[in-house]
């Protein structure tokens, strides 16, 4: 489905699409990513996707455990 050389609109907008779908996402994201074939601009920006959620999380976490920290809770 994304494996050709140059992506339409319409094929970003079904990507937008079902990336908007909760389970949908996760599933779509490995199978892009694991699929050799796939187009190297949407596996990069995939990866990017991932990249940012990852320090997302990390920084989420971060300044919960230091709110929580001036709370008292630790």
């Amino acid at each position: 489905m994304f494996e050709k050389d140059q992506l339409s609109v319409g094929d970003w907008i079904l990507y937008y699409f079902l990336m908007a779908i909760p389970v949908v996402n996760f599933i779509l994201f490995f199978v892009i990513l694991s699929n050799a074939n796939a187009n190297q601009t949407l596996k990069s920006f995939m990866l990017s996707g991932l990249v940012l959620a990852a320090v997302l999380v990390v920084l989420y976490f971060t300044i919960g455990l230091s709110f929580l920290s001036q709370l008292g809770y630790f």
